[in-house]
């Protein structure tokens, strides 16, 4: 079927490399960085729910924090990444902030999560 989620790895224009994102790819990485920032680019900025494939790899026991950002629109949403990620994953959300004229209220979220 090819490539689901990737990481494209840019060390030098010559040097450059994609790579299927699993567990070990992970834990080799992780030992190059402070955290991961993974964007689900297939729902990001559409409100319409997590990608729940990507935070069942990304749940690993990673060596660095995780944080997840894509697809929030609901507060089901934020506990949909608690439920899968088990407590591993963080997340951030965006254009579904009050703030940036969405629905989720930044008070609410900092309160409960």
């Amino acid at each position: 079927m090819g490539i689901r989620y990737a990481v494209i790895r840019i060390m030098a224009p010559a040097m450059s490399r994609t790579s299927p994102l699993d567990v070990s790819l992970i834990h080799e990485l992780g030992s190059y960085c402070d955290e991961f920032l993974v964007h689900a680019v297939n729902v990001e900025g559409t409100g319409t729910g997590v990608d729940q494939e990507l935070l069942s790899i990304l749940s690993t026991d990673s060596l660095v924090p995780i944080t997840y950002a894509g697809g929030i629109g609901t507060m089901e949403d934020i506990r949909t990444i608690q439920e899968i990620g088990g407590g591993r994953v963080n997340f951030t959300v965006g254009s579904a902030l009050d703030l940036f004229g969405g629905i989720l209220k930044f008070d609410e979220i900092v309160t409960k999560f």
